[in-house]
């Protein structure tokens, strides 16, 4: 074996998984391909690689978006003496989630346009020199530059790439997805938020454990030595989340495009004719002698057969004496299998960006689909405005749960952040991420009832932390906040996500998801504004001592209420009544032929079993 293979042989395999369905089927017209196309994706398995190396930039997507958890309280020591001004901490926030707005919108538009491919990669590109160029933030020798500008910003930058990179690996999971697989494929590489906040955790825990012989274990107050010490270790904790994604880039620019964008979008009339005459109009003569190329490639005998039984003109086929010639049948078509540019006939090609802002306003307004991407955005904006609020704003959060314990030590406090937010958070998302993958059939349902379930739970959060602060049993506070995040990935932190990824047409697959994605921002960030800026009475929510945040949670328990309405009247099925996904193709039909494919559901069920189905 040459050491060039053996070089490429790495290379090779990783392609496999993504291998081209659409080269091998160009001899066909257009629809026929397509239909073959989509079986051969739909015969797959499981897809581990598509998922793995998505799954490798939406963890470290994760990872980059809440190391600021624990990155906030060694800023808030190093630069500020333990007192942070809020107008900083909200600027330093509120930059990655601004930038993620502007990153799914604009990315999601773009990926539509030019494909998944040309920009899968350039979004963790940007992360991941934004995330060193983050790390190594200054304010410069002579303090010329302001250091919280050069952190928001890069922060800003950083979220660009984050933003770009949920519709574009959502997109491309589901167009790679078998259909009995997609559901899952989705709701795995979903689950490496999950994961990656878990990590932001730990190795946060680590450094600060490093660390410890530069920390003050029995004070509260960060001296020269401490603040030295904490600068070189925030600035490892965002260092770290820019090394898998510079693994991932290489990755995601090696695999091919997505075979459905290549299909419904990438048209190439002139290489469809080229593959036409090539397959289907043979050259002249050269199945009319024993001379021809036939006989050379094949080593057999083309031999005129006896004219009682056909002409003598038709070229027949043996393959050795003795045995009876065997016809060749005529290999021209009547008409050529992909339209061609002639007049009155439709020209397969790539839509120009006024057609396709023409057929994306029709598909929306004209044909009724805008429901469909209201539900989606509606229901992802309603979710973040909580989650974000008690994820990102954690730290906060988790010194009211436990108690203010503002007097604990340096090194105490910085492990305990850690500590809770494993406790608390982490752990309930790894598991309720894992029960959703395992039930991901069910995908829409659980988003209906999450919301119920997750209104419900804060009622109980709500009123718990208003009755039981102070007391003895307010550790039932701190239980209840664990089941409220086990809840939120097994629920419609995760389908939103995935249904987005599903219900909508190649076309506008990415813009359509870019766009709920964004309405899921939104949310977030006005959910940072309300929890920094409002006041009751005369305290905010974040302030010590306040029992503001019990009344917060009743609110989030009404937005929940109004998720679960947008869900069941807005956000489409991509499921059957059986639990069965719904092909892409068929989804993408739009609203009408949906419910019509759900009557028909009925209808079928109704002719074999008498009663009606249970509404999923």
């Amino acid at each position: 074996m040459k050491i060039s293979n053996i070089i490429k042989a790495p290379l090779w395999k990783l392609r496999q998984p993504w291998a081209d369905h659409v080269r091998q089927f160009e001899y066909l017209d257009w629809e026929t391909q397509r239909r073959l196309v989509y079986q051969q994706i739909d015969k797959g398995g499981f897809g581990y690689w598509t998922v793995g190396v998505a799954g490798i930039g939406f963890l470290t997507d994760s990872y980059d978006l809440f190391a600021i958890n624990t990155v906030l309280p060694l800023l808030e020591l190093v630069y500020w003496d333990g007192a942070m001004p809020q107008q900083v901490r909200a600027l330093i926030g509120l930059s990655v989630l601004v930038g993620t707005f502007v990153g799914q919108l604009l990315l999601g538009v773009l990926g539509d346009r030019f494909g998944r491919r040309k920009l899968y990669g350039i979004e963790l590109a940007i992360v991941t020199l934004s995330t060193m160029l983050m790390a190594i933030a200054s304010k410069g020798a002579l303090s010329g530059a302001n250091k919280v500008a050069w952190i928001s910003f890069w922060r800003f930058c950083m979220g660009i790439g984050i933003g770009g990179d949920y519709p574009l690996s959502a997109v491309i999971t589901s167009e790679f997805a078998p259909r009995k697989h997609r559901g899952r494929m989705l709701s795995a590489l979903f689950y490496m938020q999950a994961v990656g906040a878990f990590f932001a955790n730990i190795i946060t825990i680590i450094a600060i454990y490093v660390a410890r012989k530069h920390l003050p274990m029995n004070s509260s107050t960060c001296g020269q030595e401490c603040k030295d010490s904490l600068d070189v270790v925030w600035r490892w904790i965002v260092g770290i989340g820019a090394f898998p994604p510079a693994l991932a880039v290489f990755l995601r620019w090696i695999i091919p495009e997505s075979p459905r964008y290549t299909m419904e979008v990438e048209k190439d009339p002139a290489r469809a004719k080229k593959d036409v005459e090539e397959y289907f109009r043979p050259e002249e003569g050269l199945l009319q002698s024993p001379q021809s190329r036939m006989e050379r490639a094949t080593g057999s005998t083309i031999v005129a057969g006896d004219s009682s039984r056909r002409s003598s003109n038709q070229p027949a086929l043996t393959f050795g004496e003795g045995l009876d010639p065997m016809e060749l049948k005529d290999l021209t078509l009547s008409e050529p299998a992909i339209p061609l540019p002639e007049p009155h006939r439709v020209i397969l090609r790539k839509e120009t960006f006024r057609e396709w802002t023409q057929g994306f306003y029709k598909y929306l307004l004209t044909d009724g689909n805008w429901t469909d991407l209201a539900g989606t955005s509606l229901s992802w904006l309603v979710l973040d405005f909580a989650y974000y609020c008690l994820s990102v704003n954690n730290p906060k959060i988790l010194n009211k749960l436990w108690g203010n314990e503002s007097n604990m030590f340096v090194y105490g406090a910085l492990m305990a952040n850690g500590y809770r937010a494993l406790i608390a958070v982490s752990v309930g998302s790894i598991v309720g991420g894992a029960l959703f993958i395992l039930l991901a059939r069910h995908r829409w349902a659980i988003q209906l009832y999450g919301f119920w379930i997750l209104g419900g739970t804060f009622v109980i959060i709500g009123v718990c932390f208003v009755a039981l602060i102070g007391t003895r049993y307010f550790a039932a506070v701190i239980v209840l906040y664990s089941i409220c995040s086990l809840v939120f990935d097994f629920g419609p932190n995760t389908s939103t996500y995935v249904i987005a990824a599903e219900v909508f047409p190649t076309k506008y697959r990415s813009t359509c998801h870019g766009i709920s994605a964004a309405a899921g921002k939104v949310g977030s960030i006005i959910a940072q504004l309300f929890l920094m800026y409002a006041k009751f009475g005369s305290r905010g929510v974040n302030d010590p001592e306040s029992t503001w945040l019990g009344w917060v949670l009743l609110i989030f328990a009404v937005w929940m209420a109004c998720g679960a309405v947008v869900t069941k009247f807005w956000v489409p099925k991509p499921v059957d009544i059986w639990g069965r996904s719904r092909s892409l193709e068929d989804l993408a039909l739009g609203k009408a032929a949906r419910k019509q494919m759900e009557q028909d559901d009925l209808d079928t069920w109704r002719a074999l079993a008498p009663g009606s189905p249970r509404d999923i």
